[in-house]
């Protein structure tokens, strides 16, 4: 069974260990940087390739060198993928940490620019 990931905290704890097992070490060590940005985007109703619901999560390294990762959660696995572009029309929001992400109130800007409702 896969593990539920329910809380903003749990996602960015659970993330640095599975990036580090995937080869993606560049992303860890910006993740754990001090001087590092972690932020995380919310839920999407989509994420390309697929059509998978899931989270992104925004690292930013102390050189300015930026990876948006997607966080995939399947019946059994969670998966993982970097994207190129935030599909913010997709954007979902909601009431709790996880989905609404960092700064809502700015993310629901850009999902209304994106969709061409502002």
């Amino acid at each position: 069974m896969a593990m539920r990931i329910r809380s903003r905290e749990q996602l960015l704890n659970w993330l640095p260990g599975e990036l580090s097992r995937l080869g993606r070490r560049s992303i860890v060590r910006a993740m754990e940087h001090r001087n590092g940005k972690v932020e995380l985007l919310g839920g999407f109703s989509s994420i390309s390739p697929g059509n998978d619901p899931g989270w992104i999560v925004r690292v930013t390294s102390v050189h300015n060198k930026r990876w948006s990762v997607a966080v995939i959660p399947r019946r059994d696995e969670v998966g993982i993928r970097l994207v190129d572009t935030v599909p913010w029309c997709l954007w979902v929001g909601g009431k709790t940490p996880l989905y609404q992400g960092d700064d809502p109130v700015f993310y629901k800007m850009c999902m209304e620019v994106e969709r061409g409702t502002l």
